[in-house]
């Protein structure tokens, strides 16, 4: 897995020129199954090419914005440096444990796709999901983190299903749990497209620039 290098500071006229060299390193599984804050010798690249080794050091995993990150602090050429990439991206490509579910939703949800939603979720006796999309302390968080069940994802599914581009969602479950609960709940809604499924590892139905704004809200 390849993880970018970036400066912890640099000025705005020298970024172009570190980005276009396009420095990443290695990450190997043998790093991620062992989490405790360490050094570490990583293979580094530099435009897909071999660039000799990073002496960095394993943070281990951070909190930030309602994700969390694993991080990997170093010097290269005078510059404090850092690789981060997020836990959920490291889980998916080492399929490792199953990540948690994550739901955006819009400020205002229509009555109309509310009420067959919840007409949904009482179908499956999971009244109490309803919760996953009502009024927050802060109404200007949009974001939240769901444990990888298949309870959660049924209603996360069938949110996206009822409310279309009003919300988004991200699954980490691994495919072949994710198969079977996809498999369960579409014996109670055989109406469900697939395509539901397909994009499950995906923003369902809004863009990256978009998710990006709402996962720096801040309360």
């Amino acid at each position: 897995m390849q993880v970018i290098v970036l400066p912890e500071i640099i000025s705005s006229d020298q970024l172009d020129a570190w980005l276009s060299r396009e420095l990443v390193v290695e990450l190997s599984k043998d790093v991620v199954d062992d989490l405790t804050p360490r050094p570490l010798r990583l293979p580094l690249l530099e435009q897909g090419r071999p660039r000799g080794y990073l002496d960095g050091w394993l943070k281990g995993i951070e909190e930030s914005t309602g994700l969390r990150f694993l991080t990997i602090q170093a010097e290269l050429e005078g510059h404090s440096v850092h690789a981060s990439v997020t836990w959920d991206a490291v889980v998916r490509h080492f399929d490792l444990d199953d990540t948690s579910h994550i739901l955006w939703r819009a400020r205002e949800l229509d009555l109309e796709g509310w009420e067959r939603w919840t007409a949904d979720l009482a179908k499956i006796e999971l009244e109490g999901k309803a919760g996953v999309l009502g009024e927050r302390a802060d109404p200007r968080q949009h974001i939240y983190h769901l444990e990888p069940t298949p309870e959660n994802a049924w209603a996360l599914w069938l949110a996206a299903s009822r409310f279309g581009n009003q919300v988004g969602l991200s699954l980490g479950m691994r495919r072949e749990a994710l198969l079977e609960a996809f498999r369960v709940l579409r014996e109670w809604f055989p109406e469900l497209p697939f395509t539901l499924f397909e994009r499950s590892r995906e923003i369902e139905a809004w863009g990256k620039e978009k998710v990006r704004k709402l996962s720096n809200v801040r309360a």
